[in-house]
């Protein structure tokens, strides 16, 4: 079968997106990188309390490397406080009824006021973002799962959900399980990449 210029960019991207999200870079970083003829920069998005030293190492001229605060449990509060919430493709009602991404914009955008991908502090309604928009949004950093913390989004291409602790995650599910807490490992989607985002506060 011969490869196309089409197949070629799909292959491009997937390998962009998967070596960004192992090795913590930014997505928008990487792709300037290559733009610019340089090797993608690993752990462009460091957590806060990094030494200076490791920030002039790894930064650059006009990039922020301000990271997180670090994660926020009431974030994951309040989304142990919808588990049993219904599977609604395209909802973002929860308790009435939610999908993943519905879930999650409708906690963190809706319920603390907090910015989402395309939705400023205090300014989201209807459904929002999907899975694929938080996967690379540049509102969060990447972090690995051993320091994952409660409120921090655990994101596939096709799911999502809030990290509350222990190896565990709340998320909606689909029509027969609704929203439960399950390890991260269950609510895998074969063979996708995840990643683990923290919001920039």
């Amino acid at each position: 079968m011969p490869v196309t210029a089409g197949k070629l960019a799909v292959a491009s991207l997937g390998t962009l997106l998967a070596w960004s999200g192992i090795r913590g870079a930014s997505i928008t970083g990487s792709i300037r990188d290559l733009i610019n003829g340089n090797a993608p920069v690993a752990g462009r998005n460091l957590i806060a309390g990094t030494p200076a030293s490791v920030i002039e190492a790894g930064g650059s001229a006009g990039e922020s490397t301000i990271g997180p605060v670090g994660g926020n449990s009431v974030i994951a509060d309040s989304a142990l406080g919808y588990i049993g919430t219904p599977y609604v493709w395209g909802g973002a009602s929860p308790p009435n009824g939610c999908d993943c991404s519905g879930l999650c914009n409708a906690i963190i955008g809706r319920d603390h006021s907090l910015a989402i991908p395309g939705f400023p502090s205090g300014r989201f309604s209807g459904h929002g973002p999907v899975t694929t928009q938080w996967f690379a949004w540049t509102g969060c950093i990447t972090v690995t799962q051993v320091t994952a913390q409660p409120g921090d989004i655990v994101v596939w291409l096709s799911h999502m959900g809030i990290y509350v602790g222990g190896g565990q995650m709340v998320s909606s599910l689909n029509t027969r399980l609704g929203t439960l807490k399950t390890s991260i490992a269950g609510a895998a989607p074969a063979g996708e990449p995840m990643r683990i985002r923290r919001l920039k506060q």
